[in-house]
């Protein structure tokens, strides 16, 4: 390698981390999003005995405990059983010029046991319904998921108010297994974007694209041997992170719906015994529990892409740029160049209005970055066992 070549991949690498974690540093201090309304839960802490009015749920799973909230101030504790779990919703009806809401609330978990199910954990949701009280949760509506004891920690998002939505529900429920969670300092306000936001994000699009550039020419991967598969795999990864997340939602559940109604529908019904068949009455028929928000297709088939996306990014770059015999040293500065795209892929999301960064996506690629990188040691390794024989 030419000393041009080492100044030039140099630059184009300070260049890249300064541009991600300048990014990164300006979203978590700077708040696109300003108040248009006043706080629309009376007495989020709880302090009065009215705060309770606003919540539906109470009972002997979600109670409000005198010394239950942070610091020792009141606050909500819902626990869990093998066959019910505490819950706690609020609801606003009036959307009406209204383009989003900033949720958040305090919460702390212990001896926390996750159930079947990703999602069966204590968590806060805040997902809008249809004028028909269906549930529009394809979009995010995640506030806070936790998967392992913690203890007091602030949880917020903003959630924009998708088109055909009538009403919202914030809902605080412990899903687990086991163990108890605690709530305390709620609150739902409605905000709209600042009027310089777009400007930032303008600005930060144009300087990550940049640097974006500046480590493709350094890198050259057209140049590789799988060049050509690995830039069709940025392209497709750059795609799903630049498009907006209503659009790319849509075409998800669109695609979902279409392979639903290809695919044959058989529903085989064993006959009950004759002495059983007895018609019940609408008394001793079950009421039918309200349907809850659970991972849907479209969150499925977002961390599907993830993994299968970054791992094949991992799997040609490795073929690309780890020899046989292979350098370990090479493979871990390969493997840290992946992680810290993945990384800057997340933080690009700051950009669109109705996308966010998370943590929970970053893990995925890493994972399957790290296996597609094994792999390619691990045949690498067999390469030069067969050469030597």
């Amino acid at each position: 390698m030419s000393v041009t070549t080492a100044k030039r991949n140099l630059f184009a690498g300070v260049f890249a981390v300064l541009t991600v974690g300048v990014m990164a540093l300006f979203f978590n201090l700077y708040d696109p999003w300003q108040p248009i309304g006043p706080e629309l839960v009376p007495d989020g802490g709880f302090n009065t005995p009215a705060a309770t009015n606003v919540w539906s749920g109470w009972n002997e799973l979600t109670r409000l405990v005198p010394d239950g909230g942070f610091g020792g101030s009141a606050g909500v504790v819902l626990t869990t059983s093998s066959n019910r779990n505490g819950a706690l919703y609020f609801t606003v009806y009036n959307l009406t010029n209204i383009p989003a809401f900033r949720v958040s609330l305090c919460a702390a978990v212990q001896g926390v046991v996750q159930g079947k199910e990703g999602y069966h954990v204590p968590r806060a949701i805040f997902f809008y319904q249809d004028a028909k009280a269906k549930n529009l949760s394809t979009r995010n509506h995640a506030v806070m998921h936790i998967h392992k004891d913690t203890g007091w920690r602030r949880y917020k998002d903003v959630f924009p108010v998708p088109t055909g939505a009538t009403s919202a529900r914030f809902r605080i429920e412990n899903l687990g297994a086991a163990g108890v969670m605690r709530a305390d300092d709620i609150s739902v306000i409605p905000v709209r974007e600042r009027p310089d936001a777009p400007w930032w994000r303008l600005f930060f699009g144009t300087l990550w694209t940049t640097a974006f550039g500046l480590c493709l020419f350094a890198l050259r991967p057209w140049n590789r041997r799988y060049g050509f598969l690995l830039m069709i795999t940025l392209a497709l990864i750059m795609i799903g992170i630049i498009l907006p997340g209503k659009f790319l939602d849509d075409s998800i559940e669109r695609s979902i719906h279409t392979a639903e109604n290809l695919l044959p529908k058989t529903v085989v019904t064993a006959p009950a015994p004759m002495g059983q068949l007895e018609k019940k009455t609408p008394a001793q028929s079950a009421a039918p529990k309200p349907v809850m928000p659970k991972a849907s297709g479209v969150e499925r088939t977002h961390a599907i892409g993830h993994f299968a996306l970054f791992s094949l990014l991992a799997f040609l770059s490795a073929l690309s740029w780890v020899s046989a015999p292979y350098s370990l040293r090479r493979a871990v500065e390969v493997f840290a160049g992946l992680v810290f795209f993945a990384a800057a892929t997340e933080v690009l999301q700051f950009i669109p209005p109705d996308r966010s960064a998370g943590l929970s996506d970053l893990s995925i690629d890493v994972v399957g970055m790290a296996g597609a990188v094994v792999l390619i040691l691990l045949l690498r390794g067999i390469q030069r066992l067969i050469s030597r024989d």
